[in-house]
């Protein structure tokens, strides 16, 4: 079966209407006792980069492939994910001709590219640097993966002065360890409550810290998020909508 984002009527598209959308295709495939058999091929284009020329066109179609990466992960085999790209044609369908490279699969070019896992390596072969007088914000910072990067930057690239944002903030469990360790390596900690998909919470704290002089923003590292325990079968096709357009709003990229 196909499913083909780029046939939807009107334009533009948001990205809370595809996520809509796809959760409303997703949990129609994963729920109808005649489908259980099949295959769901979802078609996007400009929504992945495959190449470093390449350019994300479609955010909507982005958006989608998050949906639709979360359903494989609850439903192995079940979905397979193809991304036009630009100047190049996809299958017309999928048939037994056609055997992606993996189950989410970029075509471009005449070719199929499937991902793989593999270390940044800047162009003129440079490791990244950051200015130990600036501040890194990572939002998420007391989660499992924020409190990760945190400790990674610290002791693998000479960070010197984090902020972690969450909306536990100093109430968040792990938190004192994550700091006696950050700060423990010569780093400077603040740890504060604030919901990155506030807008004018977010845009109140880093205003703080541009206007102090002292440490201004370096970089920012986004790893917040917000756990849906259901997706296919369950999930508020509203709820994730909005928090889609939420967050893409009040993110820190827009306010800085």
């Amino acid at each position: 079966m196909l499913f083909d984002t780029s046939a939807r009527p009107g334009s533009p598209y948001e990205p809370k209407d595809a996520v809509q959308g796809a959760l409303h295709v997703v949990q129609r495939f994963v729920t109808d006792p005649a489908l259980r058999n099949c295959v769901l091929v979802v078609r996007t284009r400009g929504a992945v980069v495959a190449l470093a020329e390449d350019r994300i066109t479609a955010p909507a179609d982005a958006a989608v492939w998050g949906v639709v990466r979360s359903a494989q992960s609850e439903h192995p085999g079940r979905f397979v994910l193809v991304d036009g790209v630009a100047g190049a044609e996809a299958p017309k369908s999928p048939g037994l001709r056609w055997r992606p490279a993996s189950r989410n699969s970029p075509c471009g070019t005449g070719r199929v590219f499937a991902p793989r896992l593999d270390r940044h390596r800047p162009e003129d072969g440079s490791p990244t640097v950051f200015d130990a007088d600036r501040t890194v914000l990572i939002t998420g910072g007391t989660g499992a993966l924020g409190g990760l990067v945190a400790r990674h930057l610290v002791a693998s690239h000479g960070v010197r002065r984090l902020l972690l944002l969450s909306r536990s903030g100093p109430g968040a469990a792990e938190v004192a360890e994550l700091v006696a360790d950050s700060t423990g390596a010569g780093a400077v900690v603040d740890v504060r409550a604030c919901d990155v998909g506030d807008r004018a919470a977010l845009a109140r704290v880093i205003a703080e810290v541009q206007e102090s002089g002292v440490h201004p923003l370096g970089a920012v590292v986004h790893a917040a998020g917000v756990l849906a325990g259901r997706h296919g079968r369950g999930v508020d096709r509203a709820g994730r909508g909005r928090g889609v357009a939420s967050e893409g709003r009040s993110s820190p990229r827009h306010l800085t």
